[in-house]
């Protein structure tokens, strides 16, 4: 049956589901506000299924959206849905036993991570929101801290206010603004760079792993001495959904 298995990793976010296939290799994202998105998915499923059977490990911090797509695929019977995310958080490596309501999503980058660096460590997810993550030396998950990310403190900033133009995250370096722009971006990267340079601060031995869709933007944000101990991963919740699902017995 295994050679006839196809793995496949789904992350449901906030504003958008991902769809991997081995590798972990990003076949498609799709945003939860397109009118057709769910049939987007399923054909997309179909696809990288290949006509064969499929295990599908996932992370949702969207359930409503999350049970609406497997609702859809429930015709396929070849499909088995693993929850990477209950799994990852109840066995015992990593430990977050001592974590009240952490979110799959940030319980599986901490295990993505661990594929690429041993601890301690610290995970930041840049996506809609931006959550920092400590996994000290026994793997014990100290907890964290989440704000919101780039791109949602500019619609904010641009929602609530009568003339300031919503912009798109950039990784451009201002201390202060000498127009309404360049003080938008000042601001934002600066309070982000700021909060990473405080944590970083608090765990001066820990290294840094950076994922989601804009690690890159925060890294070049970054100062020296956060850089030289960073390393960017950006689809880490998917390769901790991979090796969940393909460590199952």
């Amino acid at each position: 049956m295994l050679l006839q298995t196809i793995f496949i990793a789904l992350d449901f976010g906030n504003t958008r589901l991902k769809i991997y296939a081995e590798g972990p290799l990003l076949i498609k994202a799709i945003a939860y506000d397109k009118t057709n998105w769910i049939d987007e998915a399923f054909e997309c499923i179909q696809s990288v299924m290949q006509q064969k059977s499929a295990i599908i490990g996932y992370s949702s911090v969207n359930a409503v959206d999350e049970a609406k797509l497997i609702q859809k695929c429930s015709k396929l019977s070849s499909i088995s849905w693993i929850n990477a995310g209950d799994i990852a958080y109840n066995a015992s490596y990593p430990d977050f036993s001592c974590i009240k309501g952490i979110g799959y999503d940030r319980v599986l980058g901490i295990i993505g991570a661990l594929q690429f660096t041993s601890a301690p460590f610290i995970t930041i997810d840049c996506g809609t929101a931006i959550t920092v993550n400590v996994l000290n030396i026994d793997g014990v998950c100290l907890g964290g801290a989440i704000m919101p990310g780039f791109s949602t403190m500019h619609a904010s900033l641009h929602n609530s206010t009568a003339q300031l133009p919503k912009l798109q995250p950039d990784s451009l370096k201002y201390s202060i603004g000498k127009n309404s722009i360049d003080a938008i971006y000042a601001g934002i990267n600066t309070a982000i760079k700021g909060a990473v340079k405080e944590y970083s601060s608090q765990f001066p031995e820990y290294s840094i792993v950076l994922l989601g869709g804009d690690a890159h933007i925060l890294f070049e944000l970054l100062e020296d001495e956060q850089k030289i101990k960073s390393s960017i991963h950006a689809d880490c919740i998917a390769t901790g959904i991979f090796t969940i699902i393909k460590d199952l017995p």
